[in-house]
């Protein structure tokens, strides 16, 4: 316990205006650089940089890829002659029922059996039908016409490419790489039928009797005559499908490995949550200079603002040294010895006639604690090879279990995907929550994700290790 007068005046140096104009500039400063380091960081640790670098040459090695993503013109232009939609159109609906006998009376002149003209009429009726649904598929929508501006823009400014370009790539690739294989798989049907006609053996003599002839060689035709402008149009299908196939072949493979490169990047970004930082980041670094100047400026600030602090005179209450001086006579009363009733009426008289003194001042100095009754909470670790092993928690921080190697308890899974589950302290008590897991969590052999409280004796199980909680 210690005693001091109540009104003897105290000269001491306390935070004025100045002061606390230094602390708040500063703190800002600090902040400031903080922020300009953790941006350099996150720059540094960007996981989309290997997939812009993969983007780039993939660009650079196809020149013309994005001429090729306008699929929908380049078979047209490609192919106009060969699926004319009324040149189908002459076969499928508008002949005479009597084409078919005209064209087999006309060809009989050069010896070919009417079985092998039915055959014939018939592949070429299944190649106008492939034909008017090749053409109405190519009419659609071109899905890739948002994604030729983004490859244009990389082509054009390789260092522009970010996480929302590539995030576009992504997007937008897998549904052209579809249309393209459908539109591949329609050209290989095509030419297919036509390959039936052109090198069948049975139907020789026909591509003999019609190469090189037009349909005026043939008397008394009539409409018969659009099965020899179709055949005569049609029989360059393969080659032509063939050659486009092959461009079109080159484009899916481009757009797989443009796909394969920046999906490999977003898996790397779940796991470290760049994209969340990286817009604060790229602002930071396109603001350096000034960022730098700001802090800069704050930090001298501060520190002017500090060396001009001014010390002022803390002169004591005189109605709180009262308020002290009653409390120090009150616990006086309270330490001292019981004494008679005559000789407490005594000191009184004495005390009143003695001169006034000043009566001593008690400070108390009062002690907090803190704790929790959990210190010695603890998970015991069963692993699949017979091993056994005790982890305490800690209140202060974090406890975590899954494939890092620096986490207390370290789940070998390299080919069961990534594992994060973290065990922290509340005002409740211990609770579990699964920040990402590739495999299934188990607590008390039931499924789980989230988050939740934890129980004295609850069993947690991730592949073959498990872990059981204990409570003080």
């Amino acid at each position: 316990m210690i005693f001091t007068e109540p009104n003897a005046p105290s000269t001491r140096t306390r935070p004025d205006t100045a002061v606390r104009t230094a602390v708040v500039f500063g703190i800002a400063g600090i902040l400031l650089i903080l922020l300009i380091a953790f941006s350099q960081v996150i720059l540094s640790i960007n996981p989309y940089k290997e997939a812009a670098e993969q983007v780039n040459y993939l660009l650079q090695s196809a020149p013309d890829l994005e001429t090729r993503l306008d699929y929908s013109n380049l078979t047209l232009n490609r192919l106009k002659n060969q699926i004319d939609p009324e040149l189908a159109s002459s076969i499928t609906t508008q002949l005479e029922p009597s084409a078919e006998e005209k064209l087999i009376a006309a060809l009989a002149l050069e010896g070919i059996r009417s079985t092998d003209v039915r055959t014939f009429t018939g592949l070429l009726d299944g190649v106008a039908q492939e034909t008017l649904a090749l053409h109405a598929a190519l009419l659609k929508e071109n899905q890739a016409a948002s994604l030729k501006p983004v490859l244009y823009k990389i082509r054009q400014e390789p260092d522009s490419i970010d996480t929302t370009r590539l995030n576009e790539i992504y997007e937008v690739s897998p549904i052209v790489i579809e249309n393209l294989n459908e539109l591949r798989r329609r050209m290989q049907s095509l030419s297919n039928n036509m390959r039936l006609i052109s090198d069948s053996a049975q139907l020789t003599s026909i591509n003999e009797a019609l190469d090189g002839k037009d349909p005026e060689d043939f008397p008394n035709l009539g409409s018969a005559e659009a099965y020899l402008k179709s055949y005569t149009a049609w029989k360059s299908l393969p080659s032509a499908c063939e050659s486009l196939e092959i461009q079109f072949a080159g484009t899916v493979t481009i757009l797989d490995n443009i796909f394969t490169a920046v999906n490999a990047a977003r898996l790397k970004d779940r796991r470290m949550g760049y994209s969340m930082w990286e817009p604060t980041a790229r602002w930071v670094d396109s603001h350096l200079i000034l960022t730098i100047a700001t802090a800069v400026v704050f930090l001298i600030t501060a520190a002017i603002a500090f060396y001009q602090r001014k010390p002022s005179t803390d002169q004591s209450d005189p109605t709180g040294g009262k308020i002290e001086s009653r409390l120090g006579r009150i616990v006086a009363s309270a330490m001292s010895p019981t004494r008679p009733r005559a000789l407490e009426r005594e000191t009184e008289s004495a005390a009143a006639a003695a001169p006034l003194e000043k009566t001593p001042q008690v400070v108390l100095h009062r002690r907090t604690t803190r704790g929790w009754g959990g210190s010695n909470t603890r998970f015991v670790v069963l692993r699949s090879s017979g091993g056994r092993e005790t982890k305490h928690l800690s209140t202060e921080k974090a406890f975590r279990i899954g494939s890092d190697p620096r986490n207390p308890v370290h789940i070998e899974n390299s080919d069961k995907g990534y594992i994060e589950i973290w065990v922290r302290f509340a005002h409740a008590g211990f609770f579990i929550e699964v920040m990402y897991s590739e495999s299934p969590v188990m607590i008390n052999r039931q499924p789980f994700t989230g988050a939740r409280a934890l129980h004295n004796g609850d069993l947690i199980q991730v592949l073959d290790v498990s872990l059981i909680f204990f409570e003080g």
